[in-house]
């Protein structure tokens, strides 16, 4: 896993919000243990060399995590082509006046959380098939392993 690890450390790198060597390994845990066929196909890609492959299926994913601290995302339009997780852990996600869309959206936390996500101002979180909506005054607060997947 060494390639996959030092892929995931370079964007934590150029990543505007300070991703940190931390949240870097929570991420890689979480693909172990929820994404179990994409974890297959980057260690093939590292046993072969093929950092293509790994570009590949690495390609169009977004995985937010705020460990033990916070993101705070204002003001903004986010785009995944194949998904995007927004997973609150120890700490707190909040997202206000934003627009997410990906084929599967997951905002909350897994297993084991003890942080918190909220959610509010004017904003749009749409799946292939889903969309939430909210204006003025309207809110999400979800707190512990609790979470919303949208497909």
């Amino acid at each position: 896993m060494a390639l996959f690890e030092s892929y995931l450390l370079g964007l934590a790198a150029s990543a505007t919000w300070g991703l940190t060597e931390k949240t870097a390994a929570a991420i890689v845990n979480h693909i172990r243990t929820k994404h179990p066929k994409l974890l297959a196909s980057l260690e093939a890609a590292e046993t072969t060399g093929d950092e293509e492959n790994l570009r590949n299926e690495l390609a169009g994913l977004l995985e937010v995590a705020a460990a033990d601290g916070i993101i705070e995302i204002n003001d903004a339009l986010i785009s995944a082509v194949r998904s995007a997780t927004f997973d609150h852990q120890h700490g707190k996600i909040c997202i206000s006046d934003t627009e997410i869309s990906a084929p599967t959206l997951i905002t909350g936390g897994q297993d084991g959380a003890t942080g918190s996500t909220e959610i509010g101002g004017d904003t749009t979180l749409s799946s292939a098939g889903t969309k939430i909506v909210m204006r003025g005054n309207a809110g999400i607060r979800i707190s512990g392993n609790a979470s919303i997947k949208q497909n």
